[in-house]
């Protein structure tokens, strides 16, 4: 038997009910055999990119958040589309970097 992949799952939604989290809980039980999911659905909570504490000194949730990305196996991104663009919680941490 192989070992399971760890997945961390990021959901771009704002709301607590919104289809994403639907998406990501129905995935997380259909994979539950196969892989390990770990959600995150807190990108609201993220700071606002400021470059300066992105390199220098970043917040501690920031930290954490890239953490889980690099120990994680791969990366499952799921967003609700706003006028052909993702949403601005995610947007702002792919540009936190």
């Amino acid at each position: 038997m192989t070992e399971k992949k760890n997945i961390f799952v990021i959901i771009g939604s704002a709301g607590k009910n919104s289809a994403n989290q639907k998406l990501v809980d129905s995935l997380a039980h259909l994979s539950k055999e196969d892989f390990n999911l770990t959600i995150y659905n807190d990108l609201k909570i993220l700071p606002h990119f400021d470059p300066e504490l992105s390199t220098d000194r970043p917040p501690k949730i920031i930290v954490k958040f890239r953490k889980a990305i690099d120990k994680a196996d791969g990366v499952i991104i799921c967003t609700p589309e706003y006028v052909f663009n993702p949403s601005c919680y995610l947007l702002k941490q792919v540009f936190q970097k």
